[in-house]
Parts: structure tokens; C-alpha cells; sequence
């Protein structure tokens, strides 16, 4: 498993949601600063574990619903 402990609730949550959630709700929802919601991102999105759209929805991939 490659996944940070604080983002541990955040990848069972984008599991669950059928079309992603916006980096606005990640923020509030999982008590998280825009820092560090644009850190998630960066770093799972290049391990192939989420996806970003372009209204910026961040959706879990087939590798990350593995990890």
C-alpha cells in the first residue's frame, strides 16, 4: 500500500463517489488545507491513483482502488 495514512479515509471516500469530488469538498470534508489538497493530488496523480478533470473533479482509477 502506497497511500499516506491521512488519505487513507479521502481514497475510500473517492471510492464510493460515483463522479469524484471537487478539491473545495476534499478541503472541507476531510479537514485538509489547499496545500494539501493540491499535494494530493500532484503526488497521486502521478502514481496513476486518481485522475483530475477539467473542472477539476478528482475521480479514483482502477490502480488506485487497488492500492
Amino acid at each position: 500500500m502506497d497511500i499516506k495514512r491521512k488519505y487513507v479515509n479521502l481514497f475510500l471516500e473517492l471510492g464510493q463517489s460515483e463522479n469524484g469530488l471537487l478539491g473545495f469538498t476534499i478541503s472541507n470534508r476531510f479537514d485538509l488545507s489547499p496545500s494539501d489538497v493540491i499535494a494530493f493530488i500532484i503526488e497521486y496523480q502521478k502514481k496513476g491513483f486518481i485522475t483530475c478533470d477539467d473542472e477539476y473533479r478528482i475521480k479514483i482509477t482502477e490502480s488506485g482502488r487497488a492500492a
